[in-house]
């Protein structure tokens, strides 16, 4: 949808890799709102695998497992 345009939550749940959040920008930030369905976070990998969950007001939650080095 291009129109959409929820806030967007991301957080990590497991794994030593980190969200770059709190830095006041767009992609480094753990809360977003979404432009065009469209959002963007900037994540720094860990030596494990560490799963990702997104969400927003409709969408209940999305989980997407990122590799360790």
């Amino acid at each position: 949808m291009l129109n959409f345009s929820d806030r967007a939550h991301f957080s990590t749940l497991g794994g030593d890799g980190r969200l770059l959040e709190y830095y006041g920008t767009p992609t480094k930030s753990s809360v977003i709102e979404m432009a065009n369905g469209y959002a963007a976070i900037e994540f720094e990998r860990g030596k494990q695998a560490t799963t990702v969950e997104f969400k927003t007001q409709n969408i209940k939650g999305r989980l997407v497992e990122i590799r360790g080095d």
